[in-house]
């Protein structure tokens, strides 16, 4: 073959491939969550823990990550929730045990932050905060505006503020569970300032989410944040991993497979674990809002295991069966009718 010709196939072979590998391309297939979604991930640890680098071909090391507490999030009905009247638009509530929420609206085209609801205030957004649109690819950009207001000691508050999402990397994400290819990390940088008569308030917080285009949940999230409050700044960040990339090798787990049946049921579900080891697990079934309906302990046995849960007292809908032993967590999906 012709050196000449056999330069040019090799460079558009090279090519080609640098542009297959710019890692998942989101969407609301495979980043979107819908009610009756979990959303469960474990803290850890951020001692000297930075970001890296965006750009290209990345390796973002974090093998060394020490994993701490789960953190447990439902996706459920927003017409479900106390504040439901306060979010006539959205389609997605997130909640967690502390009973606080966050509204959605999320379609095939866009995921719109709408506000949140805790202990300690209602904040809706009169102009709601674009967090992504779909599909979203490597060096795509968003730039938003949003604006809010909540209550507090009976004086009103303003918070007006800009965000910033791009996809500024691709690449390796190595976690103590092992490596991840063709990785997508997305930088969503919000600014925001909450004004009243009382006080003036700053926010700056920066986000990186690491996304494998498989699983709904980022595989990473790091949260870096600045709050100045009277010209006093205070920084703080956090951390957490999906339940999945916990590192734990298969032979300390608990239990594998986990199934039930017959799904829809109705009077008495069957639930059927493949498990590892002898070992206590507590089996809960959870409403749409994240709430406890029942809660047993099962005493595991090492192999095929299955046992029944009475459900005659429980109204028809939509729950989950969580079971979980150690740091080890498995949900299924319940229809009962």
């Amino acid at each position: 073959m012709n050196k000449k010709i056999y330069f040019l196939l090799m460079t558009l072979i090279i090519c080609c491939s640098s542009a297959f590998a710019q890692g998942p391309t989101l969407t609301f297939a495979n980043t979107g969550f819908s009610p009756g979604d979990t959303y469960n991930t474990f803290s850890a640890d951020t001692t000297g823990l930075q970001p890296g680098p965006a750009g290209q071909g990345q390796t973002w090391n974090f093998s060394n990550l020490i994993i701490g507490n789960a953190i447990y999030q439902n996706c459920v009905d927003p017409a479900t929730t106390p504040n439901a009247s306060s979010f006539p638009n959205a389609t997605m509530a997130i909640t967690d045990s502390t009973g606080n929420y966050g509204y959605f609206k999320e379609n095939m085209t866009e995921q719109t932050f709408l506000g949140l609801v805790n202990s300690i205030q209602t904040i809706v957004c009169s102009n709601p905060e674009t967090v992504l649109t779909y599909p979203f690819s490597y060096n795509d950009v968003i730039n938003d505006t949003m604006m809010a207001n909540y209550s507090f000691v009976g004086t009103n508050v303003i918070r007006k503020g800009t965000s910033h999402t791009t996809a500024d990397g691709w690449g390796t994400l190595q976690l103590p569970s092992g490596n991840y290819s063709n990785v997508l990390r997305v930088k969503f940088v919000e600014s925001y300032k909450d004004t009243c008569l009382l006080f003036t308030i700053k926010y700056d917080q920066t986000t990186y989410y690491w996304f494998d285009g498989s699983n709904k949940e980022p595989l990473l999230t790091l949260v870096f944040l600045t709050v100045n409050s009277s010209g006093t700044p205070t920084s703080s960040k956090s951390a957490s991993v999906a339940d999945f990339t916990v590192g734990i090798h298969q032979n300390s787990q608990p239990f594998g497979s986990i199934d039930l049946y017959p799904n829809p049921a109705t009077g008495f579900v069957d639930i059927a674990i493949n498990s590892f080891k002898d070992n206590d697990c507590e089996v809960s079934l959870l409403d749409m809002n994240g709430r406890k309906v029942m809660k047993t302990i099962h005493s595991s046995v090492s192999g095929n295991d299955h046992f029944s849960l009475d459900i005659s007292g429980v109204k028809p809908g939509i729950y989950m069966v969580r079971i979980v032993s150690g740091n080890e967590i498995a949900n299924k999906k319940l229809i009962v009718y």
